[in-house]
């Protein structure tokens, strides 16, 4: 299976490794393990509740997994309990966050791609495409991926938090000294469409962004101060320039 390369706007290139058929496997076996127990628990929950009962029964036998899938990988960013304990995460072919409508319309293939006339096509598309895409994953310009160790869960970041190197007089004036208008412009590009990208891209992209910076204004050492903070913090002291 072979790995999938993006080259950002920034003509920076990230490589997003397939998830194997196997770990794919045990994470939707899971997955249907806790759907299972949920159609098991309501069930019991509305025993002798007459025909409403039934109705419920019915509506969470069949129509239960679309709501599942969608709900996780939208609120856990590509994950369901299932991908997460395995690693795994679903991502689009070109870097972007994924959307609502990508994760809608994955999961509305599901129900194509589970129904018996069609389980063959889609486990033949997912055997021989390269990247391991089901229809679903067609459909919606997605591919599930293997996470790296050390890039589930952005930095935190904040327009509030006091800039160190603001107050400290002499980094400030290395970095207005230093800075070319192509630094700002690129810090500026980055901070206003990091939601725009993938977790992974979005980590990478300020860790070497943060990199550039760090050596060519000696930025000081500063505990806990994330890579996108940095940036944060070079972009505010060249936007005061730019608007004094």
């Amino acid at each position: 299976m072979r790995e999938l390369k993006i080259v950002t706007p920034d003509l920076v290139t990230f490589t997003l490794r397939p998830a194997g058929a196997a770990t794919r496997f045990m994470a939707w076996l899971l997955d249907q393990m806790i759907l299972l127990l949920v159609r098991i628990l309501t069930i019991l929950a509305v025993v002798g509740s007459g025909f409403h009962g039934v109705i419920l029964i019915v509506i969470v036998i069949t129509a239960l997994e679309l709501p599942y899938y969608a709900f996780f990988e939208w609120r856990w960013a590509g994950q369901t309990p299932g991908k997460r304990r395995f690693g795994l995460r679903v991502a689009t072919t070109n870097g972007a966050r994924l959307a609502m409508t990508d994760v809608l319309l994955r999961n509305l293939v599901r129900a194509a791609d589970n129904l018996p006339a069609f389980m063959l096509v889609g486990g033949l598309f997912a055997f021989f495409d390269p990247l391991g895409r089901r229809l679903g994953d067609f459909a919606a310009g997605t591919i599930v991926i293997a996470e790296r160790a050390g890039t589930a869960g952005l930095p935190p970041v904040d327009r509030a938090r006091p800039n160190s190197y603001n107050a400290d007089a002499a980094c400030r004036r290395r970095i207005l000294a230093r800075a070319t208008h192509e630094d700002r412009d690129l810090a500026n590009d980055l901070m206003w469409r990091r939601d725009d990208l993938d977790d992974e891209m979005r980590i990478e992209l300020f860790r070497r962004l943060a990199a550039v910076f760090t050596k060519r204004f000696s930025l000081p050492d500063a505990p806990g101060l994330s890579d996108e903070q940095k940036v944060l913090n070079v972009a505010l002291i060249l936007d005061d320039r730019n608007d004094g």
